[in-house]
């Protein structure tokens, strides 16, 4: 979609006035990296409004953290550009949320509550402002959905979406395959990105345990690259390549709740494909999983090492040795006794929840981190919270549920959505993925892309047949 030059033009030159006003105004008090945070994202996304694709690589790659100035910056980049889609794509906006009628509604009540509870939070509750805002300004990530499907309600930005989607996702499962074997930082999350095994399991040097921002995104592919090739879909070299990828992601990352939603959401899909798809998928395993472990042996040995290692700790941990079982016992012992005190409303976003303990090295100083979802949502947002946020996160599900058994509609990327959704259930135990940035960026993304195809195939197979009925029989 192209946009007036003189409408741009004036915009960009209001903008451009405003800033250089406001800087003029407080130069004294503003330090320069503030305004960089401050004004570059309007301007980046802006200079990129006549290619929108150019808009969207910039906001994943900062909601993921491939971009410098930390992640306040991602958030001002995520709400320039959803701001800068609605107005671009205002027109589209209607039928966009008539097309989408339960999803539409689900995310406005949710939105709402988020709104009503950072009230709460700081004005009823009195809650740190800065926890206020790292706690709920996640929320507004789920804009994005609704974001990108504006974009995609025009045909000609459906499928280059989705293909640059899953380029960013190539990219950032290159870069974290090379931090873990080189060492090599090349995101700017503030995260603990290198968690040496040696620290952890002993006795493996040079194995790094890589934090990917992109989790949800490099699981839905790596899912979609197996219901592909065991549909026999086109291009399966491609397929297979973006298979291998994913899966060395998965693999370096050492996390032990996401390698098992990564097994679980495989055989999810393998079962949505039906009987002779899931032998092919066992099939399928059983190569992949040689291929990739021969790759790690000639590359780097030592990962193999760290796996069977990683694996094994799984015992200890539930023996008593291992740390990371009991310090979240105690965060979901604190949580519980939140939640029964405060189980309607929760404590609003920046609530703290546990005191300062000194017993447990890295999670003294997190009263306010929870690792389990379930509890982070409940605690900071009650249970209307959580159900909200749930009845939107099964909407989804639903409706890629019906896509996938809907004539027209190709069914694997619908039965990718919901592998990947499944599992992320999963993975709320151990990790707050309802809570996160990226990966309510990835979730939001994702699901907008693929019921938007979903519903333009639909409307294609609806139009066949209508021309079919109406012209004449011979």
């Amino acid at each position: 979609m192209r946009v007036n030059a003189g409408l741009f033009g004036i915009l960009l030159i209001s903008i451009a006035v405003f800033i250089a006003l406001f800087i003029g105004l407080a130069a004294a008090i503003i330090p320069w990296w503030l305004a960089i945070i401050l004004f570059s994202p309007p301007l980046i996304i802006w200079a990129a409004a006549k290619w929108p694709l150019i808009a969207i690589c910039i906001t994943m790659l900062a909601a993921n953290g491939f971009l410098p100035f930390g992640l306040v910056f991602s958030d001002f980049v995520v709400v320039s550009f959803v701001a800068f889609i609605f107005f671009i794509f205002r027109k589209n906006i209607y039928s966009t949320i008539n097309n989408f009628k339960h999803l539409s509604i689900s995310l406005s009540l949710l939105m709402l509550w988020g709104l009503l509870m950072i009230v709460y939070g700081y004005f009823i509750n009195h809650n740190f402002l800065y926890y206020v805002y790292t706690e709920s300004i996640t929320l507004a990530y789920w804009m994005l959905m609704p974001a990108f499907m504006l974009i995609c309600h025009d045909d000609k930005f459906l499928k280059s979406t989705g293909y640059t989607l899953i380029v960013l996702t190539c990219i950032m499962c290159i870069f974290s395959i090379i931090q873990s074997i080189f060492h090599w930082q090349l995101n700017f999350t503030g995260l603990k990105n290198f968690a040496e095994l040696t620290s952890e399991e002993g006795g493996i040097a040079g194995i790094a345990r890589v934090h990917i921002p992109a989790s949800i995104s490099v699981l839905f592919l790596f899912v979609l690259s197996i219901a592909n090739l065991i549909n026999k879909e086109k291009k399966p070299l491609m397929w297979f390549f973006l298979l291998a990828l994913t899966g060395m992601a998965i693999f370096v990352s050492f996390g032990r709740a996401f390698w098992a939603a990564s097994a679980m959401a495989a055989f999810i899909v393998a079962f949505l494909s039906g009987k002779r798809p899931f032998f092919r998928f066992i099939l399928l395993v059983i190569i992949s999983l040689i291929l990739l472990f021969a790759t790690f042996n000639i590359i780097y040995p030592d990962i193999i090492i760290g796996i069977q290692k990683r694996i094994l700790s799984v015992f200890s941990e539930f023996s008593g040795d291992g740390n990371s079982y009991r310090w979240r016992l105690v965060e979901n012992h604190f949580a519980l006794i939140s939640i029964e005190n405060n189980p309607v409303l929760g404590l609003g976003p920046g609530g703290v929840y546990k005191p300062r303990l000194i017993d447990f090295r890295i999670f003294a100083n997190q009263m306010f981190y929870i690792h389990n979802a379930y509890y982070y949502v409940t605690l900071k947002f009650g249970l209307i919270g959580m159900i909200l946020y749930l009845a939107h996160f099964f909407g989804i599900m639903i409706a890629g549920f019906k896509n996938s058994k809907t004539n027209g509609i190709d069914a694997n990327p619908q039965r990718a959505l919901i592998a990947t959704f499944i599992s992320i259930l999963l993975l709320n135990f151990t990790q707050p993925e309802f809570m996160q940035g990226a990966s309510i960026a990835s979730m939001a993304s994702i699901s907008a892309v693929v019921l938007c195809l979903g519903y333009r195939q639909k409307q294609a197979y609806a139009a066949r047949n209508n021309r079919a009925q109406a012209s004449p029989t011979k």
